[in-house]
């Protein structure tokens, strides 16, 4: 009798979940909070990248520290998102610089999550461009619009 209530309060302590309010994320796969960078060519109102065939070795971001920032050029597709420069943010100023463009520098902070849930990183907000280029940004999906 002594090894079955032994076995028993094993096998509940094994089971018993941590009770810390903090879901259980192994298990989702979260897309990383980004800021999608889409140039413009005014003129023509095509995609820069794609007009010009540019590719990540025509590209570089630094931040404040002179430090790399890792970006990647989305496919080409049919969506929102077709070759526009996807950036993880941090909370350092980032220059950009494309070949034969200006520099573009970006301000923005990142706010702290809103919620407990697994894909909450928080949003970006107060983003400013300094540049000589017009910009927009859509905060609903975090795409910068950069007029060439």
């Amino acid at each position: 009798m002594r090894k079955i209530v032994l076995s028993f309060l094993t096998l509940l302590a094994i089971s018993c979940d941590k009770n810390d309010n903090t879901p259980d994320c192994s298990a989702v796969d979260c897309i990383s909070l980004a800021i999608y960078v889409k140039l413009i060519n005014s003129k023509t109102s095509n995609n820069y990248i794609q007009e010009n065939n540019l590719t990540s070795d025509n590209i570089s971001i630094i931040n404040v520290n002179n430090e790399s920032i890792s970006f990647f050029i989305l496919p080409e597709s049919e969506s929102i998102y077709n070759k526009t420069i996807a950036i993880v943010p941090n909370q350092l100023n980032q220059t950009i610089s494309v070949e034969n463009l200006t520099e573009i520098l970006l301000l923005y902070e990142i706010t702290p999550p809103k919620t407990n849930s697994c894909c909450d990183f928080g949003d970006i907000e107060n983003l400013e461009v300094t540049s000589e280029y017009s910009f927009e940004f859509d905060d609903n999906v975090n795409m910068l619009t950069i007029y060439i």
